[in-house]
């Protein structure tokens, strides 16, 4: 009889205290038991075969900027100017290259990565200029007055490829590649599994 009297009263305490618990936590006085539990997202180890795959973009990403420049060489000796004009030596070279910008991924390691289950960021370093090709048979010689000697030419060509780097600088090629880089790599992640991506240059 004496038990059957305590849990009469305990009974009715217990309900009492549930409701008014759940009155709090709907108020939100007290915080519901599941906020508490913070979802944990595990860190996802970037394989050697991805780090691999991702340098191996390197090529994919590159941009092309072609152009074609003139690029000239002029030599007077002193004397009058009558002279100077018929001895002056004179070479004018149009020059057509490529001028090719990409990024180095040489220097990607497992620092470079932050990823959980479904999301990744990838950090790496502002694309640049990788090489400029000019090929002895891109090259017209335009004018030619007078001997010029190979460290000549060279020295000439050797402008003209600095020459069609600060033009395709100019014309945005750096940024063209930023955003081919940004656009594959998003690309490439997404097709293995990952949800967000968010690719970092710096």
């Amino acid at each position: 009889m004496f038990l059957k009297k305590i849990i009469k009263i305990i009974i009715p305490v217990i309900i009492l205290a549930a409701i008014t618990y759940a009155v709090l936590i709907y108020t939100g006085i007290f915080p519901s038991p599941f906020a508490l539990i913070k979802p944990h997202k595990p860190k996802v180890e970037i394989s050697a075969t991805i780090l691999k795959e991702v340098k191996n973009m390197s090529q994919l990403l590159t941009v092309c900027h072609y152009d074609e420049i003139t690029v000239d060489s002029i030599e007077a000796k002193s004397g009058s100017l009558l002279k100077i004009f018929s001895t002056q030596r004179k070479l004018v070279l149009i020059v057509k290259g490529k001028t090719y910008a990409g990024f180095d991924l040489s220097q990607i390691n497992e620092k470079s990565f932050l990823a959980t289950d479904s999301s990744v960021q990838l950090t790496i370093s502002k694309p640049k200029i990788i090489d400029v090709i000019v090929n002895p048979s891109t090259v017209e010689t335009f004018i030619e007055k007078g001997t010029w000697s190979v460290y000549a030419r060279t020295a000439l060509l050797q402008e003209a490829q600095t020459t069609l780097t600060n033009r395709a600088i100019s014309s945005g090629i750096l940024a063209r590649s930023e955003k081919e880089g940004v656009k594959v790599f998003t690309q490439f992640f997404k097709s293995i599994g990952f949800k967000n991506v968010s690719v970092l240059v710096q």
